[in-house]
């Protein structure tokens, strides 16, 4: 039986500078005697030329084919419903357009859904490639900032609330598809240079193992995350957590099924994070990171006011 064919897909907005190392890395993959058919460039809405930029990359790299599909409407929601639809490959894989995948990423992952049947999406190891420093701050917050390691040994992920990184996922289409993520997403899409978390990762996630599907970790398939300088201060940390933590109710929510029967758990939940948040506010004067606790705080509060509301049945 002929092996199923691999597409990699690549959402990117203004990234006409930053993409091209990526694009390197993904141009120097092992293309599995021919089952990595092309990779897929999704311009979401860019105003600095990134079209022109991969297409002259692709002109000067013929050894794999680079393609690049625009979409206009804003959001990386609406990004990856593109590439969805403008491929039709059986294994589907996905990277940020800061990476730098190892030679080997995306045919460890299409390994993985070869060998095990139920696996619907993989992923491997995401280490940072700092730019410049680390800061301290940034070290505190890695895992944040994208870092992923969970350990030496090929395993699934079973609880209900494990997801996998964005930046590196194989996915199985029919998993995705029975997953029902393409009309049945309920997260707010991140867009452009927003740092609004939308974690679509982490959702789709959810969905494909509550279409009995399951998720997998691949520790051969690594990747290095690059990250400038300007992601590793205390503003930029600050806002990053305070969206990670605004969306952390609903995933929760979600992950569990999202149960309408949660309205009275939300309430109580916001109840909770609204007395967290004066006490972090009045208590904790600690200089180096009170800034980024009060955003923590002030984030899941929002999230589980947001939640609440939207399970109010007089909305």
């Amino acid at each position: 039986m002929k092996s199923p064919a691999i597409v990699i897909g690549v959402c990117t907005y203004n990234g006409a500078t930053r993409i091209i190392p990526t694009l390197e890395a993904l141009a120097a993959q092992d293309r599995l005697d021919g089952r990595v058919t092309r990779a897929v460039v999704v311009d979401n809405n860019s105003s600095d030329g990134t079209a022109d930029a991969v297409a002259a990359f692709a002109a000067r790299h013929l050894a794999m084919p680079i393609e690049v599909v625009r979409e206009p409407r804003p959001g990386k929601v609406e990004a990856m419903r593109t590439l969805i639809r403008s491929t039709d490959e059986p294994y589907l894989m996905l990277t940020d357009d800061d990476t730098l995948p190892s030679p080997g990423w995306a045919a460890a992952l299409a390994n993985l859904l070869d060998e095990v049947p139920r696996a619907g999406i993989a992923s491997g190891p995401v280490k940072p490639r700092w730019e410049s420093g680390p800061t301290r701050l940034a070290e505190i917050y890695v895992r944040s900032l994208g870092d992923q390691d969970l350990g030496p040994q090929r395993r699934v992920l079973d609880h209900p609330a494990q997801f996998l990184m964005g930046a590196s996922l194989g996915i199985r289409r029919k998993a995705l598809d029975e997953s029902r993520w393409m009309t049945g997403s309920r997260l707010v899409a991140r867009t452009g240079a927003s740092l609004e978390c939308g974690a679509e990762d982490a959702e789709v996630c959810f969905l494909i193992r509550q279409a009995g599907w399951e998720v997998w970790w691949e520790p051969g398939a690594p990747m290095l995350h690059r990250i400038p300088a300007e992601r590793q201060t205390a503003p930029y940390l600050a806002r990053l957590r305070e969206s990670i933590c605004r969306g952390e109710p609903k995933l929760r929510w979600i992950a569990h099924g999202a149960d309408p029967s949660w309205k009275d758990l939300a309430d109580r939940e916001a109840g909770l994070a609204a007395r967290r948040y004066l006490k972090t506010l009045l208590l904790d004067w600690r200089p180096t990171r009170r800034r980024i606790r009060l955003a923590e705080r002030r984030g899941r509060l929002e999230g589980w006011r947001a939640l609440a509301r939207e399970l109010s049945p007089e909305k």
